[in-house]
């Protein structure tokens, strides 16, 4: 019998709250497991006893509640009062009868409730029991006088049979129980000792008692710290990466870490002197997975910096500027609470406040103001240990039994699993819970032996804890030896292989991620971005040309190279903001795809040799990068129609038949391909792909492109959104937007639409074209077309509306011009015209970049015919641009200052503008997807 009073008052007042008291009134659980809690009340505190209660009402409506939720609305499902069918049914499972009947129908529900209640039971009593043996320990170790006022239960993960960490408060100190074996935590006590008697301001360890396989931890208190305090804990958080880095230590989240006045406190040492895995690349080899496993390598990958290798949206977590009152996704939450069809649904919540960032005049201070004190405490501590190799050594030499937490894959991907398992599907028998978890056996990178492990783990509701000893020996969550993962590289190694080259590479990286992301590009109101340009009788192509090779010059060293192999740092930023570093992609926006076709052009304008060098090492890249990074993503821009570009350029350049195929064989994969999952627009969808297929129709006419060119048609147009007179298509991002635009809204896919009419003559596309054109007309406001993205934000701010490629004047511009041409169309004329004047006196902007920058809104003029580019001194502007260039340096399209070698933010793209000036734009417009007819000596770009 469990006491109602005794729980949390949530607890009390759940839906269910009967239903759990109905499963220990009734004692429905194994005898065993009812005698032993009936002996636990009788023996042991209060406190804990009160908590132990909590966990195991914790634990049953975990596993319980998804069951609960379908089981009522079945019950409730002939009743037509919702608010009476719950009231039956709690007075149905209140009765003995009810609650056997109830686990009649779910058996295997009951059989795992007992298995998890009867290993809480177990490992709340080994915690009891070592309490009570240790105290007088605990009171003098810590000099605690007072008596025990609060017990906390289930702080993070549950390993080895349900046991957690637990807090147990006194009046003015509390302790932590860890009930794990502590052995580095010696040994880092003897290297943070080595840096602080040489004046390295190292980070902290909580006092702690350490015992065979667990230790009590004394709690450390948030405290205020001043100016000189604040500095000094940045100080010590680069001496904390650089020994994550030096020492492979992981999981230094914002949980694991507290600041208290100037002092910097690692409170979990579990993940100390990680065996380093390899990244996860299913034995795929290249220059790609090697530029990943050197980013893996640095301290980035450890969880203390806001950085990530892939884009998601995960919430910043890391232990340098992880911060609560963020909002997170998938906490399930009851809603029609109290009625018979009651639902559980996915809501977004709050992350909590850690204490990681310091407070300064009773303020959190801004963590990415302090990166000068991060780096200049990594390199002090890198530079000092790699100069005390020798007393490294031998202070490592001294622990050569030394076991510790290894970690195969993020414990968040295990709670996933945990939360499905909950499905009453996986609780009707256990080979269907197994077979939930065997999924895990189709990671190829981890041994079948530790697979087997983390089921058994998963089994028992537990987060799977493995260790490791220096003899590679791992052990599963009981301690028990289950396998060897052979020789790997040693703690010693890693101390005889630091060098220069290695801290500047992470320092290179640290600074980046630390960036405050500022997009430098956007207009403030009141300021002049009018053109300026440089006039002059005399041509200035030699000067743009050196421009030009310089690129390629910078390009080149700051690429990742071998004999065969060329890639280079893709940096990118979250919707969290935080920055993503990682190897260039495929794709043509930031990818390998826009740097082989900016080498292409290159190698045919330039005409030297080393662009050819280097163009068959960026192909050979691709074709192991596209085998790594496998994508249903069909847009040309974004996903894997890129390559259909870039083949087919490859083809008519150098007339090479193994890219005629290579292009024509994704063309008949995509014709069997699903459209169904496909974003709509020009730059992250299929607008963009019938852009491209139908250029290159009008090039080779060829029946499977005239199939598909049909066939996506026919989904934009089943797409199309059809109200009050209006025709539009709605965003891909968001239900509630309908943007203007060329990459994301109505213009871009319009544009498609007229591209496949002039193909195929179905006057429905053109209609539909049309009348999306005339809506986004009406959405116009000085000279520019309205940006609905945040738009209440953005007004709020006094932000002017954009004009760039892919939103405003610029990108709209470029398609109204064609359309006018192609219509004979006085209004789109009219429209191309406001455009070009706005673009004229506003689009200066603060970055050079093809998609928001200077570069992509020169299109505008170098896409106008021969007899028109007169009417725009474009060469004046571009020499403008260069040699602003030459004193400030190019300006990408990231939302930080730093450079980066891609198309459509980067350099190669300022190449590829520059290179299509040169060749008198025989080099084809990439943003508006032309295609190349011929080799250059031949015959003109299709454009239209």
């Amino acid at each position: 019998m469990i006491k109602r009073d005794e729980l949390k008052s949530e607890y009390q007042q759940h839906q269910f709250y009967e239903y759990f008291n109905s499963i220990f009134n009734y004692d429905i659980l194994d005898t065993s497991i009812s005698e032993n809690i009936y002996l636990l009340r009788k023996t042991t505190h209060k406190l804990f006893y009160s908590e132990f209660e909590n966990q195991l009402f914790e634990t049953v409506m975990f596993l319980s509640m998804k069951t609960l939720v379908l089981d009522i609305n079945n019950f409730s499902k002939e009743i037509g009062n919702k608010s009476e069918a719950y009231e039956q049914y709690i007075q149905q499972i209140k009765e003995e009868n009810g609650i056997n009947n109830f686990f009649d129908r779910y058996p295997y529900l009951l059989k795992q409730i007992n298995r998890e209640v009867r290993l809480i039971e177990e490992s709340y009593s080994l915690l009891f029991d070592r309490f009570l043996k240790d105290l007088s320990e605990l009171r003098s170790c810590f000099n605690i006088t007072e008596p025990l006022s609060n017990v906390e239960f289930s702080l993070g993960d549950s390993h080895s049979q349900k046991q957690t960490v637990v807090k147990i408060e006194f009046k003015e100190k509390s302790i932590y129980y860890k009930p794990k074996s502590y052995d580095s935590y010696n040994i880092l006590l003897e290297l943070i000792s080595l840096l602080k008697s040489n004046n390295i301001p190292s980070f902290s360890l909580p006092e702690s008692l350490i015992k065979a396989d667990y230790c009590w931890q004394l709690g450390v208190d948030y405290i205020n710290s001043n100016n000189d305090e604040v500095k000094r804990i940045y100080l010590k958080y680069g001496v904390l990466a650089a020994f994550s880095e030096i020492f492979s230590i992981t999981d230094l989240h914002m949980e694991n870490v507290i600041v208290s006045g100037g002092d910097l406190y690692l409170i979990d040492v579990e993940t100390f002197f990680q065996r380093k895995l390899n990244v996860q690349t299913n034995n795929f080899e290249g220059i790609t997975v090697d530029t990943y496993q050197r980013i893996y390598e640095t301290s980035l990958s450890n969880g203390l910096f806001p950085v990530q290798f892939e884009k998601n949206s995960a919430p910043n977590i890391s232990g340098i500027s992880g911060k609560g009152g963020k909002r997170k996704k998938g906490k399930y939450e009851l809603i029609n609470k109290n009625r018979g069809d009651m639902k559980l649904v996915k809501t977004d919540y709050f992350q909590e406040d850690s204490y990681n960032i310091p407070t300064l005049n009773e303020k959190m201070v801004e963590p990415l103001d302090y990166a000068n004190e991060v780096i200049a405490g990594f390199r002090a501590c890198y530079a000092f240990l790699m100069s005390q190799r020798a007393k490294v050594k031998k202070i490592l030499e001294g622990f050569p039994k030394l076991k510790t937490r290894a970690i195969f894959r993020n414990t968040s991907d295990y709670g996933k699993f945990l939360q499905a398992s909950t499905n009453p599907k996986y609780l009707f028998s256990e080979k269907k819970r197994e077979n939930l978890f065997s999924i895990l056996y189709e990671s190829k990178h981890i041994e079948q032996f530790i697979v087997d492990n983390e089921i058994k783990d998963l089994m028992n509701g537990d987060i799977p804890y493995f260790s490791v000893d220096t003899s590679g020996n791992v052990y599963n969550s009981l301690g028990t030896v289950i396998g060897n993962l052979g020789e790997t590289t040693s703690l010693f190694d890693n101390i005889a292989t630091l060098n220069d080259e290695r801290m500047k590479f992470t320092c290179e990286l640290i600074g980046i991620v630390l960036k405050k992301p500022i997009k430098h590009w956007e207009r403030k109101e009141g300021k002049s971005y009018y053109f300026p340009l440089i006039s002059s009788k005399q041509s200035f192509n030699e000067e743009i040309l050196d421009s030009v090779r310089q690129i390629f010059i910078d390009a080149n060293k700051n690429s990742f190279s071998s004999e065969e192999e060329m890639t280079w740092l893709n940096i990118d930023i979250t919707e969290t903001e935080q920055w993503v570093i990682s190897p260039q992609n495929i794709t043509l926006y930031n990818g390998l795809i826009g740097n082989a076709l900016c080498y292409l052009y290159a190698y045919q304008i330039l005409g030297e040799e080393q662009y050819l060098v280097s163009l068959n090492k960026i192909l050979k890249t691709l074709e192991t990068t596209k085998n790594l990074i496998e994508t249903s993503d069909m847009s040309v821009f974004l996903g894997k129609g890129g390559l259909i570009y870039l083949y087919f350029s490859l083809w008519r350049r150098l007339k090479l038949p193994q890219y005629q195929k290579l292009y024509l064989d994704i063309i008949k994969e995509f014709s069997s391909q699903s459209l169904e999952e496909q974003n709509i627009d020009y730059i992250s969808g299929v607008s963009g792909l019938l852009v491209v297929l139908c250029n290159i129709y009008n090039v080779e006419q060829n029946k499977t492109v005239y199939h598909l060119i049909n066939r996506i048609s026919e989904f934009i147009i089943d797409n199309v959104k059809k109200e009050d007179g209006k025709v539009y298509w709605v965003s891909d991002f968001s239900d509630s937007e309908i943007l203007n635009g060329l990459s994301h809204g109505q213009s871009g896919i319009a544009y498609a639409l007229l591209l496949s009419w002039k193909i195929n003559k179905n006057y429905n596309y053109f209609k539909i074209a049309k009348s999306a054109i005339d809506f986004e007309n009406t959405r116009i406001s000085d000279g520019n077309w309205i940006d609905f993205r945040n738009k209440g934000k953005r007004s709020e701010l006094g932000m002017p509306e954009p004009i760039y490629w892919c939103h405003g004047a610029t990108g709209i511009g470029l398609t109204r011009y064609r359309e006018s041409k192609w219509l004979n169309d006085k209004k789109l004329k009219n429209n191309y015209e406001m455009a070009k004047q706005t673009v004229l006196n506003n689009g200066y902007l603060n970055s050079d970049c093809l998609c928001h920058g200077k570069m992509g809104n020169m299109e505008l003029f170098m896409n106008l015919d021969d007899s028109l580019k007169s009417e725009v001194d474009i060469e004046g502007i571009l020499l403008n641009i260069v040699r602003n260039s030459q004193k400030f340096g190019w300006e990408s399209g990231l939302p930080q200052h730093t450079r980066v070698f891609n198309m459509m933010v980067g350099e190669i793209g300022i190449a590829y503008q520059l290179l299509r000036y040169i060749s008198n734009y025989e080099v084809p417009s990439l943003l508006l997807l032309d295609v190349p007819k011929g080799s250059i000596e031949n015959e003109k770009d299709y454009t239209d």
